[in-house]
Protein backbone atom coordinates (compact mmCIF):
# COMPACT_ATOMS: atom_id res chain seq x y z
CA UNK A 1 0.00 0.00 0.00
CA UNK A 2 2.68 2.19 0.63
CA UNK A 3 6.20 2.70 -0.42
CA UNK A 4 7.58 3.44 2.85
CA UNK A 5 7.05 1.29 6.16
CA UNK A 6 4.19 3.42 8.05
CA UNK A 7 3.31 3.58 11.86
CA UNK A 8 0.27 1.95 13.00
CA UNK A 9 -2.13 -0.40 15.14
CA UNK A 10 -3.05 -4.03 13.60
CA UNK A 11 -5.65 -6.66 15.44
CA UNK A 12 -4.97 -10.35 15.10
CA UNK A 13 -8.14 -12.13 15.87
CA UNK A 14 -8.83 -15.90 16.55
CA UNK A 15 -11.77 -17.14 14.19
CA UNK A 16 -12.02 -20.36 16.49
CA UNK A 17 -12.71 -18.46 19.93
CA UNK A 18 -13.10 -14.90 18.79
CA UNK A 19 -10.21 -13.94 21.07
CA UNK A 20 -8.44 -10.55 19.95
CA UNK A 21 -4.72 -9.44 20.55
CA UNK A 22 -4.33 -5.44 19.31
CA UNK A 23 -0.87 -4.30 18.78
CA UNK A 24 1.47 -1.31 17.18
CA UNK A 25 4.47 -1.40 15.32
CA UNK A 26 6.21 1.67 13.56
CA UNK A 27 5.99 -1.21 10.19
CA UNK A 28 3.04 -2.09 11.13
CA UNK A 29 2.27 -4.44 7.49
CA UNK A 30 5.56 -6.28 8.35
CA UNK A 31 4.91 -6.85 11.85
CA UNK A 32 1.49 -7.97 11.37
CA UNK A 33 2.67 -10.54 9.31
CA UNK A 34 5.87 -12.04 11.68
CA UNK A 35 5.51 -14.43 13.76
CA UNK A 36 4.24 -13.87 17.27
CA UNK A 37 6.20 -15.56 20.44
CA UNK A 38 4.23 -13.67 22.56
CA UNK A 39 1.58 -12.95 24.35
CA UNK A 40 2.07 -17.02 24.89
CA UNK A 41 -1.26 -17.60 24.41
CA UNK A 42 -1.39 -15.97 21.23
CA UNK A 43 1.91 -18.13 20.08
CA UNK A 44 0.21 -21.71 21.66
CA UNK A 45 -2.94 -20.96 19.67
CA UNK A 46 -1.46 -19.71 16.12
CA UNK A 47 0.86 -22.95 17.02
CA UNK A 48 -2.20 -25.39 17.58
CA UNK A 49 -4.81 -23.90 15.38
CA UNK A 50 -2.85 -22.56 12.17
CA UNK A 51 -2.76 -18.91 11.22
CA UNK A 52 -5.66 -19.90 8.65
CA UNK A 53 -7.89 -19.59 11.40
CA UNK A 54 -6.62 -16.09 12.84
CA UNK A 55 -7.77 -12.95 11.02
CA UNK A 56 -4.99 -9.99 10.58
CA UNK A 57 -6.13 -6.53 9.96
CA UNK A 58 -4.68 -2.99 9.99
CA UNK A 59 -7.31 -0.93 12.17
CA UNK A 60 -5.46 2.55 11.57
CA UNK A 61 -2.52 4.01 10.01
CA UNK A 62 -0.92 6.74 12.04
CA UNK A 63 1.97 8.62 13.04
CA UNK A 64 4.68 7.72 15.37
CA UNK A 65 3.92 10.09 18.06
CA UNK A 66 0.20 9.09 18.40
CA UNK A 67 1.11 5.40 18.30
CA UNK A 68 0.80 4.49 22.04
CA UNK A 69 -2.14 6.18 22.97
CA UNK A 70 -4.16 4.67 19.91
CA UNK A 71 -2.93 1.24 20.92
CA UNK A 72 -4.20 2.28 24.70
CA UNK A 73 -7.80 3.03 22.72
CA UNK A 74 -8.23 0.16 20.66
CA UNK A 75 -6.98 -2.28 23.07
CA UNK A 76 -10.13 -1.25 25.30
CA UNK A 77 -12.52 -0.97 22.20
CA UNK A 78 -11.86 -3.99 21.00
CA UNK A 79 -11.49 -5.77 24.50
CA UNK A 80 -8.67 -7.52 23.99
CA UNK A 81 -6.70 -7.51 27.34
CA UNK A 82 -6.62 -10.45 29.04
CA UNK A 83 -9.09 -9.23 32.19
CA UNK A 84 -11.87 -9.54 29.05
CA UNK A 85 -10.75 -12.67 27.40
CA UNK A 86 -8.57 -11.06 24.97
CA UNK A 87 -4.55 -12.20 24.78
CA UNK A 88 -3.16 -8.58 25.54
CA UNK A 89 -1.17 -8.92 29.24
CA UNK A 90 -0.88 -4.94 29.47
CA UNK A 91 -3.49 -2.50 28.41
CA UNK A 92 -0.87 -1.00 26.08
CA UNK A 93 1.10 2.37 25.82
CA UNK A 94 4.41 3.36 26.11
CA UNK A 95 7.32 0.77 25.59
CA UNK A 96 6.77 -2.54 24.10
CA UNK A 97 5.63 -4.07 26.99
CA UNK A 98 3.39 -1.10 28.12
CA UNK A 99 4.56 -1.84 31.37
CA UNK A 100 5.07 1.63 34.07
CA UNK A 101 8.32 3.79 33.21
CA UNK A 102 10.32 5.05 36.55
CA UNK A 103 9.94 8.62 37.02
CA UNK A 104 13.86 8.73 36.56
CA UNK A 105 13.49 7.04 32.83
CA UNK A 106 10.87 9.27 31.65
CA UNK A 107 13.69 12.45 32.74
CA UNK A 108 16.51 10.56 30.25
CA UNK A 109 14.10 10.21 27.50
CA UNK A 110 12.69 13.41 28.08
CA UNK A 111 16.39 15.13 28.00
CA UNK A 112 17.10 12.70 25.07
CA UNK A 113 14.61 13.74 23.38
CA UNK A 114 14.11 17.88 24.01
CA UNK A 115 17.58 18.18 22.21
CA UNK A 116 18.35 15.93 19.40
CA UNK A 117 21.50 16.27 17.66
CA UNK A 118 21.22 17.23 14.08
CA UNK A 119 21.77 13.57 12.53
CA UNK A 120 18.74 12.00 14.77
CA UNK A 121 16.93 15.29 13.55
CA UNK A 122 17.57 14.16 9.59
CA UNK A 123 16.62 10.33 10.37
CA UNK A 124 13.37 11.18 12.04
CA UNK A 125 12.50 12.99 9.52
CA UNK A 126 13.74 10.87 6.36
CA UNK A 127 11.61 8.12 8.14
CA UNK A 128 8.39 9.79 7.49
CA UNK A 129 9.00 11.75 4.23
CA UNK A 130 7.06 10.92 1.27
CA UNK A 131 4.72 8.95 3.55
CA UNK A 132 1.27 10.06 2.72
CA UNK A 133 -0.54 11.25 6.46
CA UNK A 134 -4.35 10.17 6.98
CA UNK A 135 -7.08 12.95 7.00
CA UNK A 136 -7.70 12.10 10.55
CA UNK A 137 -3.98 12.95 11.37
CA UNK A 138 -4.14 15.83 9.31
CA UNK A 139 -6.99 17.62 10.96
CA UNK A 140 -5.38 16.50 14.75
CA UNK A 141 -2.43 18.36 13.77
CA UNK A 142 -4.19 21.44 12.53
CA UNK A 143 -6.73 21.49 15.59
CA UNK A 144 -3.40 21.34 18.29
CA UNK A 145 -1.30 23.70 16.19
CA UNK A 146 -4.70 26.78 16.31
CA UNK A 147 -3.77 29.90 18.09
CA UNK A 148 -0.05 28.77 18.37
CA UNK A 149 2.49 32.30 18.09
CA UNK A 150 3.39 32.76 14.64
CA UNK A 151 6.50 34.87 13.18
CA UNK A 152 5.90 37.77 11.60
CA UNK A 153 7.39 36.76 8.95
CA UNK A 154 5.56 34.01 8.41
CA UNK A 155 2.06 36.50 9.00
CA UNK A 156 2.92 38.31 6.24
CA UNK A 157 3.80 35.52 4.07
CA UNK A 158 0.33 33.78 4.46
CA UNK A 159 -1.39 37.13 4.13
CA UNK A 160 -0.09 37.73 1.18
CA UNK A 161 -0.60 33.88 -0.33
CA UNK A 162 -4.48 34.49 0.29
CA UNK A 163 -4.38 37.97 -1.32
CA UNK A 164 -3.18 36.45 -4.31
CA UNK A 165 -5.36 33.97 -4.48
CA UNK A 166 -8.35 36.05 -3.11
CA UNK A 167 -7.18 38.66 -6.30
CA UNK A 168 -6.81 35.80 -9.37
CA UNK A 169 -9.91 34.30 -8.19
CA UNK A 170 -8.27 31.07 -8.12
CA UNK A 171 -9.09 27.64 -6.13
CA UNK A 172 -6.64 26.08 -4.13
CA UNK A 173 -5.35 22.93 -5.98
CA UNK A 174 -6.12 19.68 -4.83
CA UNK A 175 -4.28 17.65 -2.81
CA UNK A 176 -2.73 14.59 -3.27
CA UNK A 177 -3.33 11.33 -1.52
CA UNK A 178 -6.44 12.74 0.18
CA UNK A 179 -9.71 11.18 0.80
CA UNK A 180 -11.73 13.36 -0.95
CA UNK A 181 -11.29 15.65 -4.10
CA UNK A 182 -12.75 18.59 -2.10
CA UNK A 183 -11.77 21.40 0.22
CA UNK A 184 -12.53 21.07 3.34
CA UNK A 185 -13.96 17.73 3.23
CA UNK A 186 -12.68 14.20 3.99
CA UNK A 187 -13.53 10.73 4.76
CA UNK A 188 -13.21 9.22 7.68
CA UNK A 189 -12.91 5.39 8.84
CA UNK A 190 -13.58 2.85 11.34
CA UNK A 191 -11.70 -0.26 11.48
CA UNK A 192 -11.05 -0.25 7.65
CA UNK A 193 -14.85 0.31 6.57
CA UNK A 194 -15.48 4.05 5.71
CA UNK A 195 -18.32 5.42 7.39
CA UNK A 196 -19.04 9.05 6.34
CA UNK A 197 -17.97 12.21 5.26
CA UNK A 198 -16.82 14.92 6.80
CA UNK A 199 -16.40 18.76 7.01
CA UNK A 200 -14.33 20.75 9.12
CA UNK A 201 -12.74 24.36 8.79
CA UNK A 202 -10.76 25.65 11.08
CA UNK A 203 -12.22 29.01 12.69
CA UNK A 204 -9.05 30.59 14.83
CA UNK A 205 -8.49 31.23 18.43
CA UNK A 206 -8.88 27.40 18.78
CA UNK A 207 -12.54 27.25 17.14
CA UNK A 208 -13.78 25.29 14.37
CA UNK A 209 -16.39 24.44 12.54
CA UNK A 210 -17.64 19.90 12.00
CA UNK A 211 -20.53 18.20 10.66
CA UNK A 212 -21.17 14.63 9.22
CA UNK A 213 -22.60 13.95 6.00
CA UNK A 214 -23.63 10.63 3.95
CA UNK A 215 -21.96 11.72 0.74
CA UNK A 216 -18.72 13.47 -0.66
CA UNK A 217 -20.77 15.90 -2.74
CA UNK A 218 -23.51 16.79 0.18
CA UNK A 219 -20.05 17.78 2.16
CA UNK A 220 -18.67 19.91 -0.38
CA UNK A 221 -21.27 21.83 -0.97
CA UNK A 222 -22.31 22.29 3.02
CA UNK A 223 -18.45 23.25 3.12
CA UNK A 224 -19.28 26.23 0.24
CA UNK A 225 -22.69 27.10 1.63
CA UNK A 226 -21.22 27.61 5.08
CA UNK A 227 -18.45 29.91 4.48
CA UNK A 228 -20.06 31.73 1.97
CA UNK A 229 -22.65 32.76 4.50
CA UNK A 230 -20.25 33.44 7.20
CA UNK A 231 -17.93 35.75 5.20
CA UNK A 232 -15.14 33.23 5.18
CA UNK A 233 -12.14 33.65 2.39
CA UNK A 234 -11.24 30.08 2.75
CA UNK A 235 -11.26 28.47 -1.19
CA UNK A 236 -14.60 27.40 -2.78
CA UNK A 237 -15.42 23.89 -4.28
CA UNK A 238 -17.55 25.53 -6.71
CA UNK A 239 -17.24 28.87 -7.98
CA UNK A 240 -21.35 29.81 -7.82
CA UNK A 241 -24.52 29.08 -7.09
CA UNK A 242 -25.31 27.42 -10.20
CA UNK A 243 -22.56 24.85 -10.03
CA UNK A 244 -24.07 23.99 -6.78
CA UNK A 245 -27.42 23.36 -8.27
CA UNK A 246 -26.03 21.37 -11.61
CA UNK A 247 -24.48 19.00 -8.59
CA UNK A 248 -27.85 18.89 -7.02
Amino acid sequence: MFSRPVPGIYIIENLINSRKYVGKSKQVEKRMKDPHLTPPDLAQDIKLHGKKNFNYEVLIYCEIWEIDRLEIEFIKYKHSHVSEGGYNLSTGGYGHSGAPVSEETRKKIGAANSNPSPETRWMLGSSNRGIPRAEEVKLKISLATKGMPKSEETKKKMSKSGQERKEKGVHRAKRKNTTSQYNGVCQYTVSGKYKYWNVCINLGNGKSYSKNYKTEIEAAIAYDEYVIKNGLTNPLNFKNEKDNDKVK
